[in-house]
């Protein structure tokens, strides 16, 4: 079976075909890639290093340990030599000194409703090389009455995903300061 008719089977289960679906250009995107990845006539032995590979760079993700070496950095802070943030991973930071480098997601909490967030118990220091481990996922419960109006009337378990923070040092629109900064 084809990348494409696996594709098309598979949308069609999930109901992306389906009258009332959003999905109409996920379809055609996913179909588009999937024919690029077909004509390049991978076998089950190279595709999924490809794959590998596709995923880690369209997430943002470095394929290789990443060093701390000074052109890995990007200074972010307000003053110079206050803050630098990694090119390779937006998650990783150090102090304008270059004595402590961490990981802002390493801990990740997750509420009664299932909403994620992190905060300042967030982040652990690292040394290099580092290769970013999974997240660990810390529940806890919140006594925000808000909260509890908003999501807890019925007791469904709500799914809120994270957001995603811009990083400066790999936007991809030309800013002249962010240049300066490369």
């Amino acid at each position: 079976m084809s990348y494409i008719n696996h594709a098309v089977q598979e949308f069609k289960h999930a109901g992306f075909y389906d009258e009332d679906s959003l999905q109409d250009d996920v379809v055609k995107d996913v179909l588009e890639l999937l024919t690029v990845l077909s004509n390049q006539g991978h076998s089950g032995n190279s595709a999924p290093h490809i794959l590998h590979c596709f995923n880690r760079l369209a997430n943002f993700e470095p394929l290789t340990p990443l060093t701390g070496e000074d052109d890995e950095w990007c200074n972010v802070g307000d003053d110079e030599d206050s803050l630098y943030q990694n090119k390779r991973d937006g998650t990783v930071f150090k102090d304008g000194e270059g004595l402590h480098a961490y990981w802002i997601d390493a801990n990740i909490f997750r509420n009664q409703y299932g909403m994620c967030y992190t905060n300042s118990k967030s982040a652990e220091f690292i040394t290099f090389p580092w290769v970013k481990p999974e997240s660990n996922y810390i529940d806890v419960v919140d006594d925000d009455p808000e909260l509890e109006r908003e999501f807890g009337v019925d007791d469904e378990e709500v799914h809120v995903p994270m957001c995603e923070v811009e990083n400066p040092c790999t936007r991809s629109d030309p800013d002249p300061e962010f240049e300066n900064n490369k």
